[in-house]
């Protein structure tokens, strides 16, 4: 269970309604400065314990997995007629996608408080959202140039610790476990799409999901899944 909180002048969006267990918060539930705010239930994963588990459940299927450079489709056809290329930001030289760019971010990690309830505040000009897990809280976001400098960096972390305790004051006394940065492989819209380099070859594009891989994963590989077998069965 958590919420999401929304500034002055800033509207939810029409599919809020569908969320579960929603309810509106009272003023005296909202974080200072937001005028509005819902809880509601949402899956949460721990990134590192999801991904272990999603290789085990390819490998239990029967895949196998390997690792190797590719530095044109072609290579990768030697091995298999269908393709998908889920490259991330190599799809930039790949693909040879301009559109395609990094949009670097930051996130810290905090001790536990002892509170399990998540919050997020996108109405901001950065990401805002406190995330507890297991052993640690995540702390986020940020919105950068990927090549920002180190004191930019230093003040991004800043301005994330403030907009965080803003939103649940109990961190204020968290001690700091660590910090991370990475690179979202960013484009204008998601490139979901099938092309068929010859007869007997299937290249389906599957990138540019930027922040939200997680959230939009089941439904890409889903379509995946889809153009394939509309390829397979001709």
């Amino acid at each position: 269970t958590g919420c999401e909180v929304f500034g002055p002048l800033v509207e939810p969006q029409p599919w809020i309604v569908e969320l579960p267990a929603l309810r509106e918060l009272a003023p005296s539930e909202l974080p200072r400065g937001t005028a509005r705010g819902f809880e509601f239930k949402a899956p949460v994963i721990e990134t590192p314990i999801y991904m272990a588990w999603l290789e085990q459940r390819v490998r239990a299927l029967g895949a196998t997995l390997r690792t190797r450079r590719v530095l044109f489709f072609e290579e990768a056809f030697l091995t298999a007629p269908l393709v998908v290329n889920a490259t991330g930001l190599g799809a930039r030289e790949l693909a040879e996608d301009e559109d395609l760019h990094a949009a670097a971010g930051q996130v810290l990690r905090v001790e536990h408080t002892g509170s399990d309830r998540f919050w997020f505040d996108f109405s901001g000009p950065q990401p805002t959202y406190v995330i507890p897990r297991a052993n640690d809280v995540v702390l986020g976001g940020s919105l950068e140039d990927e090549h920002a400098d180190e004191a930019a960096r230093r003040a991004m972390l800043e301005g994330i610790r403030a907009r965080c305790r803003k939103l649940d004051p109990q961190l204020a006394n968290a001690r700091e476990l660590g910090t991370q940065r990475g690179l979202r492989p960013a484009r204008s819209v998601v490139r979901l799409e099938a092309e068929k380099p010859g007869p007997e070859r299937m290249l389906i594009h599957d990138y540019g999901h930027g922040g939200a891989g997680v959230t939009l994963s089941w439904g890409c590989a889903e379509e995946v899944a889809r153009l394939a077998r509309s390829w397979r069965d001709g």
